[in-house]
């Protein structure tokens, strides 16, 4: 499996995974809102070649009522096997657009956006990124205040098809160890098992 690497999983870079065994890729995140005002450079980010076997598209967006727009042009548009959530992106031009790993800390807006899009895609999965939190909850001192292991079950009963867990919050980016045994732990929380 081939994560999607922002500004590095372009179609040339995928294909050449694909060449060298992969068999299933994702596409670069794309943002919900420049998709729908028709952005010719974010609308590339959902083509695929003809190698790859297995494509995901991944999304990202805070808006209920603009991921639902998305999922259903995404279901009825895009030459695609899954729409991925993206709620792992730290990064700040994200977060203002309530996106990204700030989606994780907005728990109904996040039901929101996974219940719509679920709903919407009728011929497509829906999965999702995302990281242990957003930044640590001081208020919920159990696993150094992160709570993915909450959302795990939930976003399963949302409509979600699975899940892939970075193990750092988003405050950390990349710069710490990523936290396995806290992952295995999510993990443990899973209903679809």
């Amino acid at each position: 499996i081939l994560a999607p690497l922002t500004t590095v999983g372009n179609l040339p870079f995928r294909r050449l995974c694909v060449k060298l065994g992969c068999e299933v890729t994702v596409g670069e995140m794309a943002l919900a809102s420049t998709i729908l005002e028709g952005g010719a450079g974010e609308l590339a980010l959902l083509r695929r070649h003809s190698s790859e076997k297995c494509f995901g598209v991944q999304v990202a967006g805070g808006d209920i009522e603009a991921m639902a727009k998305l999922a259903q042009f995404v279901d009825e548009q895009v030459d695609c096997d899954f729409v991925d959530i993206n709620c792992g992106c730290p990064l700040e031009e994200v977060h203002r657009r309530g996106a990204g790993s700030r989606l994780m800390a907005r728990t109904k807006a996040m039901e929101g956006v996974v219940r719509c899009m679920s709903a919407n895609l009728r011929t497509k999965a829906l999965t999702l990124k995302m990281r242990t939190a957003d930044c640590e909850d001081k208020k919920s001192p159990e696993f150094g205040g992160r709570y993915a292991h909450k959302l795990v079950p939930l976003l399963e009963d949302w409509g979600v098809s699975a899940i892939t867990l970075h193990g750092r919050t988003g405050r950390q980016r990349y710069t710490k160890l990523a936290d396995w045994g806290y992952m295995n732990e999510c993990s443990q929380r899973r209903a679809l098992k």
